[in-house]
Parts: C-alpha cells; structure tokens; sequence
C-alpha cells in the first residue's frame, strides 16, 4: 500500500482558496533574527528555533511556558547570559506570531531544512495540520 503524506501545498480546501505556503510563512515569521546572521548552519538553527516557537505560540498560557521551558532545557546553554536571551528571542517570536501571523492556525509536525551552499541560502520545507477553530 502506497503511503500518502500530507504536503504544505498552500490550498485550503475546505474553502478553495489560496494561501501562502506555511515553509514561507515561517521564513518571513524568522527573518527579523535570520537576516541578522550569515552563516546558514545559524539560520538553519534559528529555523528549528522559530518553529519550536511558532508552535508553542498556539497553546494555552500555562502550557506555553511549559513549553518554553522545554525549548530552553533543548538549547541547553551553561551560560545564564545566554539563556535569557534565548527566552528573550522566544518571547519576541511568540509576541511576533501572535501580531502579525495570528489568524493562521497550522501547526508544523514536520520538517526538513537543507543548506544550499551553492545558492547560499537555507531551504525549509514544512507538514502541517490546521487547528480546529
């Protein structure tokens, strides 16, 4: 049996219409900290980063910062320093998503971001699922 995957085509079926497809939606949601940094192993990185908190963004308050917490122990920085900006970014995303991207409720469950060094540029590719209303 053939498995059939669910692809981020930008189509809403339930309403026919077209919209951007959420890989491009979470570049333009992490290019205010992307744009800042040259190395693409870094934007690759930050990528992982803002989809850790793209998705926590969608959940109740007290399991955001649930959630929050658990993004902090997996970047696990030694430095206090460090970790307070790493809380700081993922505040700024998460206020970031909930301004400018609120109405768009999918969640990534998957993905895959390549390094094109020949283009010098970071390749995202994302499945998603819609929330309920």
């Amino acid at each position: 049996m053939e498995e059939i995957k669910r692809k981020d085509d930008g189509l809403n079926k339930e309403d026919n219409i077209q919209v951007k497809k959420l890989s491009e939606t979470i570049m333009e949601f992490a290019e205010p900290i992307t744009s800042v940094y040259h190395n693409l192993k870094t934007q690759q990185n930050i990528l992982i980063f803002a989809i850790m908190a793209w998705n926590a963004s969608m959940l109740p308050r007290e399991l955001r910062l649930k959630e929050k917490k658990n993004i902090l122990k997996k970047v696990n920085s030694e430095d206090k320093q460090m970790e307070s900006k790493f809380s700081e970014t993922i505040d700024f995303l998460i206020k970031r998503k909930n301004e400018k991207f609120k109405d768009d409720k999918r969640v990534v469950y998957d993905y895959k971001i390549d390094i094109d060094e020949s283009q010098n540029k970071v390749i995202l590719s994302v499945m998603s699922s819609s929330l309920k209303k």
